[in-house]
């Protein structure tokens, strides 16, 4: 069958509900990299998996892809691809309950990732080597008991509100910014 030309899926299954994200599949097989899935899945029913139906390209960007979706409760052994350059927003207002062994591999901004999700209270191993925003990333997760990220990095600009309204942390032993 022929390729399809369109790399730019940005808000293309916007509050769309899948009963199998197998649905997509005679798109997906035909397409080949995708560069934009901005808002894609926002406000959708759909699971995480469907992340595996497409080939990421090059600074592809993922800003609020699965935004508000009311079916993902956690997050595990997800992998983002470096070859992204924008994840904000990428799981806004989700009801996650936990994130377990995820690395987040964006060469970019992450700014506001996880805000929002209200029901976050267990994070245990998530990386996020390469981001150089984490504005408002956990911002209103207001279950978080421990604060995922102490060490930020040179390569950050901006913690502006990361932790805000996040009541639950005890302790921020070993906060650390730079590279000393």
């Amino acid at each position: 069958s022929k390729q399809l030309p369109q790399s730019d899926l940005s808000y293309c299954f916007y509050n769309a509900i899948f009963d199998n994200e197998s649905a997509i599949t005679p798109l997906t097989d035909r397409l080949g990299e995708v560069t934009n899935l901005d808002y894609c899945f926002y406000k959708s029913v759909v699971g995480i998996e469907v992340l595996d139906e497409f080939e990421i390209g090059a600074n592809a960007s993922l800003n609020y892809t699965f935004g508000e979706c009311s079916n993902i409760s956690e997050l595990d052994g997800l992998v983002i691809p470096p070859s992204v350059k924008s994840s904000e927003g990428l799981f806004f207002k989700c009801p996650i309950q936990t994130i377990t062994n995820v690395k987040i591999n964006t060469n970019g901004s992450c700014k506001e990732i996880f805000k929002d999700n209200k029901k976050l209270a267990t994070i245990t191993n998530l990386t996020m080597p390469n981001a150089t925003n984490f504005e408002s990333a956990f911002e209103n997760c207001i279950l978080l008991d421990e604060l995922p990220f102490k060490e930020i990095s040179d390569r950050v600009i901006s913690i502006a509100k990361m932790y805000y309204n996040c009541s639950n942390p005890t302790s921020i032993d070993g906060f650390s910014f730079g590279s000393s």
